[in-house]
């Protein structure tokens, strides 16, 4: 199965006050959770598994940073768990005026377990949206 989706949010915000989020989707992101795999925590080769947190032993995939340009985009590989590519994630922030465009687009061969993952996607961008223009 296919899996591509292409969502979007203006953010209230500058790119910086958002790319802590996107360096750590896990706060405010609903699907797997991304752990850092032992010694590969940083900068663009930066590695992780990813797993549900209610089944953190059951790791789903892998993915690696590919591409890591600071407050404007992050690519991360997903990779099967024998090594194969299965898609790419991407977040690309657009400075507008006192404004961000935040748009994520996934492209991969895999999908969470029961998840509709087109409106779980557009959802939690909604939340991140929310997360960042109540904080300070």
């Amino acid at each position: 199965m296919d899996l591509v989706t292409h969502n979007q949010v203006l953010i209230a915000a500058l790119p910086a006050k958002i790319w802590p989020y996107i360096l750590d989707p896990n706060t405010w992101k609903t699907g797997a959770q991304l752990r850092p795999s032992a010694g590969c925590t940083s900068g663009a080769a930066a590695r992780f598994t990813a797993a549900m947190a209610e089944e953190p032993q059951n790791i789903l995939f892998s993915a690696e940073n590919v591409e890591l340009l600071t407050e404007r985009r992050r690519t991360l590989r997903l990779n099967a768990l024998d090594g194969t590519l299965v898609g790419f994630v991407t977040w690309r922030l657009t400075p507008l005026n006192d404004a961000t465009l935040l748009e994520y687009d996934v492209y991969c061969q895999i999908s969470t377990p029961g998840a509709d993952d087109q409106r779980r996607f557009a959802a939690e961008l909604i939340g991140l949206k929310e997360l960042v223009e109540v904080r300070p």
